[in-house]
């Protein structure tokens, strides 16, 4: 929306009563609702070419949604808005070469956390000696073998 649209419909109430009033002067106002239209368009515009008719029909119709769309009529809209549109859509002198992308680096390994670590062996170190104890006391209790005896062949 240009900056004088802008101005005109601030301090008209609601916008949509602004834009109610405002359709009277309407083709500035148009013309901006159909750049907002266009941009909402999840498919790329087509080029002002002859060769994107089909293409251009197509967004014509999910864009404005015609309800009587004649596609006779249309075309030669279309071509004469690409023969008006040619001089001023840059052609390339010479076709555009993308360099190649480098091959992706690998990644370096991540050094160990040493604290991860430190915890996760003291927590080891804590089931061991948790698991002895429980080994003692079985022996002791007479529910295991005992110490220095050898095991049940």
């Amino acid at each position: 929306m240009t900056r004088r649209t802008a101005r005109r419909l601030r301090g008209r109430g609601a916008l949509a009563d602004a834009v109610w009033r405002f359709r009277v002067e309407g083709d500035e106002l148009a013309c901006d609702f159909a750049r907002l239209l266009l941009l909402t368009d999840p498919q790329a515009l087509p080029s002002p070419m002859p060769g994107e008719e089909e293409t251009a029909w197509q967004c014509y119709k999910r864009n404005w949604r015609p309800r009587k769309p004649r596609r006779e009529a249309w075309g030669p809209f279309w071509r004469l808005a690409c023969a008006t549109a040619a001089p001023l859509v840059p052609q390339p002198a010479e076709p555009i070469t993308l360099p190649r992308a480098a091959p992706p680096i690998a990644a370096a390994p991540q050094p160990p956390d040493l604290h991860a670590l430190a915890g996760r062996l003291a927590a080891l170190e804590g089931r061991l000696a948790l698991l002895e104890g429980l080994q003692l006391r079985a022996g002791l209790d007479g529910g295991g073998s005992q110490p220095g005896a050898s095991p049940p062949a």
